[in-house]
């Protein structure tokens, strides 16, 4: 498999879901899969790392669009090099505005003013109102010399009529694992879900995926249909882990590298089939790599 044509198809399904969101304006028109791949091409355009969530939805005036989070603005802080030169603060009765200046590695200033109500505060609550409208100025300068026209988590909760949505929520919970075909038998122990899904029978309690192990004791090529469920998940240890739930896999299977499981999830988005290697540490499936299909493949 061409790796260049692997990343020119990963490219098209984001552009894919990025037009018919550009012709509608309305992220809550998009499909399930639709969503996911223009939340990663967004990310991608912006050199934002998607498993740390940089953004979230927001249901306003009957439409949903998505706005920016603390890591967004920190990662954009970074990769840009925005420091803020200044903060000039300013109360005009019960309203506080904090301006704050900024300035990239190129030399490019902004300015953005972020500004909160006083009225009835005081003692914590003062001081917390104080930080808040800090915050608000620093993130809104960030967002506006970045070039990024959308609003920060600061915001939306002084937005009249205004409804958050979680990621999990518009990328879909994963699905009960379906029976498994007659085949080759596997006693894998089951990664707890990332999220609950519909409860169809008791569900295990843990929240976490365990921590995942090197050495494996057995590999074998697994299928990643359409319709698979991908979901973060973090192990004991803190470690971001991929899950993915595969109709007619009662296995989940784990993903420990990023960009391996940004293009399972692009090529499966597709329809296109996709067979992973897969080694069974612990009782737990891991994909290591994408299975290429080539004339005179060996099994792995």
């Amino acid at each position: 498999m061409d790796t260049k044509a692997d990343t020119t198809d990963i490219v098209r399904a984001g552009t894919a879901a990025m037009e018919r969101y550009i012709a509608a304006g309305d992220i809550g028109r998009l499909n399930e899969t639709q969503r996911i791949a223009l939340y990663r091409a967004v990310c991608e355009s912006l050199g934002l790392n998607p498993l740390t969530q940089p953004f979230e939805y927001l249901t306003l005036s009957g439409k949903v669009t998505l706005y920016a989070k603390k890591s967004c603005t920190e990662q954009l802080r970074q990769i840009h090099g925005v420091s803020v030169t200044s903060l000039e603060l300013e109360r005009r009765e019960d309203i506080l505005c904090m301006t704050a200046r900024v300035r990239d590695r190129n030399g490019r200033e902004d300015i953005a003013t972020g500004a909160v109500s006083l009225k009835g505060l005081g003692g914590e609550a003062l001081a917390n109102a104080y930080m808040k409208c800090e915050t608000k100025a620093k993130r809104r300068a960030t967002l506006s010399i970045c070039g990024l026209a959308m609003l920060d988590e600061t915001e939306v909760d002084s937005i009249p009529g205004a409804t958050t949505v979680s990621v999990e929520a518009m990328h879909g919970e994963p699905a009960p694992a379906a029976a498994r075909p007659a085949g080759k038998a596997r006693a894998a122990k089951a990664l707890p879900e990332a999220v609950p899904a519909a409860p169809v029978a008791p569900a295990a309690p843990a929240a976490t995926a365990e921590p995942i192990e090197a050495g494996a004791v057995e590999r074998e090529v697994l299928p990643i249909p359409r319709g698979s469920k991908f979901s973060v998940v973090e192990n004991s240890r803190g470690t971001k882990v991929w899950r993915i739930d595969a109709p007619g896999n009662p296995d989940p299977i784990a993903v420990l590298d990023p960009a391996l499981a940004s293009r399972i999830e692009a090529e499966a988005a597709m329809g296109l089939e996709v067979r992973v290697v897969a080694e069974l540490r612990y009782g737990k499936w891991v994909a290591t790599k994408i299975k290429e299909e080539e004339v005179g493949d060996v099994p792995f």
